[in-house]
């Protein structure tokens, strides 16, 4: 059962923990095996990072401390909404499913922007925007 906040921040550490080593090397996405989507899977590797940011940023919004999954965002974000870079997630694009994406993505930056937002330079703040 869990009753305390540190009962449900280890809660989630033991969750996610396990998806560390499945993170691309560029830390923009998630590969965890084959996607059986129609949206390609450089699609889907960024669904899977933004997925796990539901737990991440009310975890880090309460104080939570991570540093592995803190570092994995920042890259992750920075390289991701990077165009100059190999693993840039691309526009958005309408009917697109990085649209669903981008709630998790915004949430974070809302309540975590002390984790997820201020740790980027001026020029990575102005890609992600």
């Amino acid at each position: 059962m869990l009753n305390t906040k540190k009962e449900f921040q280890d809660c989630l550490k033991r969750i996610i923990k396990p998806a560390l080593p499945y993170y691309t090397e560029s830390k923009t996405g998630l590969k965890c095996g084959s996607f059986g989507v129609h949206y390609g899977d450089k699609t889907a590797s960024m669904e899977g990072f933004a997925r796990i940011l539901w737990g991440l940023a009310p975890f880090f919004c309460g104080g939570g401390e991570y540093e592995e999954f803190e570092n994995t965002y920042i890259s992750g974000l920075a390289n991701g909404t990077n165009p100059e870079h190999k693993d840039y997630w691309g526009k958005i694009v309408d009917y697109d499913q990085k649209i669903v994406e981008t709630a998790a993505i915004g949430l974070g930056l809302i309540i975590a922007a002390d984790k997820l937002w201020k740790p980027l330079t001026k020029e990575q703040q102005n890609n992600l925007y």
